[in-house]
């Protein structure tokens, strides 16, 4: 499914086909996209003599969003559901629909394709340029680090990794500060998880790259002095970085040469997952 935006009007004057933009809609693959302004709807009194009509609209743009976030975080709804998971996410003319068959006050514009990767900051440019507003600071707020966090405690991981393990420098030589692991465990070799997020800046991913490469060295060390094996089992977690962006750059640098680790995309996550899940792996706190 190729990503597709729509503006959200409202109509002010049904005689004369007046609308006010007031939100953005836009479908991805995996995900809806929705952000309104408020102080829009707020305009409706100025242009409409229905009394309760601004409270009805402020309910229903609030309660769509509430509905899409459930649906982004879940992944499905019932099939009575306006916007039901197989047909979000599986039919391409689903935007398109809502444009034609919208009707009354709130209006679904003409659905536009986009080329670009859809993320936080496109979102945000895009509401900014057809609202007239900047988007509001949860659109804003990368979700990445949540949505794997969640995807981990969709299994049961119980006595089998620490989640969040800290690393100290008393316990693991070669490590200098406190460091903190996302999952880590034993299953005939130390097998540790990190989630780094390549939408961060280029200094700020290298910075989490070096201290990922100095951990995996200790853990490494530590491998071999329990005589358990030579290397580890070590994955980073990533999302994917805007193209053609210095993150992608890295990343693709990363794919092209051994650096000890695999790279595995958050949507691709629940296999590792289900792999701890199913396998006898042991926490690291039991074995140190």
């Amino acid at each position: 499914m190729k990503t597709q935006y729509s503006i959200i009007y409202i109509n002010t004057n049904t005689l004369t086909a007046e609308k006010i933009a007031v939100g953005l809609i836009a479908f991805t693959k995996n995900k809806i996209w929705f952000d309104y302004e408020q102080s829009k709807i707020d305009l409706i009194e100025k242009f409409q003599t229905v009394g309760n009509l601004k409270i009805h609209l402020s309910m229903s743009f609030k309660n769509m969003k509430s509905y899409i976030s459930e649906l982004n975080t879940k992944g499905k709804f019932d099939d009575s559901s306006l916007f039901v998971h197989s047909t979000v996410f599986s039919e391409s003319t689903y935007a398109t629909y809502l444009n034609n068959y919208s009707s009354g006050v709130i209006h679904f514009g003409e659905p536009h394709p986009i080329a670009s990767v859809m993320d936080n900051k496109l979102f945000a440019t895009l509401v900014d340029k057809f609202l007239g507003v900047k988007a509001h600071k949860d659109i804003l707020k990368n979700t990445f680090h949540n949505d794997f966090k969640k995807k981990i405690h969709s299994v049961d991981l119980k006595n089998k990794v620490d989640i969040d393990f800290k690393v100290t420098p008393n316990k693991f030589e070669g490590i200098y500060s406190n460091t903190q692991v996302r999952l880590i465990g034993k299953n005939g070799v130390l097998t540790a998880v990190q989630d780094i997020d390549f939408t961060n800046s280029i200094e700020t991913l290298g910075n989490q790259l070096n201290q990922w490469e100095v951990l995996t060295n200790a853990l490494n060390k530590l491998s071999i002095e329990k005589q358990w094996s030579k290397s580890g089992d070590f994955t980073v977690v990533f999302n994917k970085p805007i193209k053609k962006s210095p993150q992608e750059k890295l990343l693709n640098k990363i794919n092209s040469q051994e650096t000890g680790f695999k790279l595995l995309e958050i949507s691709e996550v629940d296999k590792i997952l289900l792999k701890i899940e199913e396998n006898d792996y042991k926490p690291l706190s039991t074995l140190i």
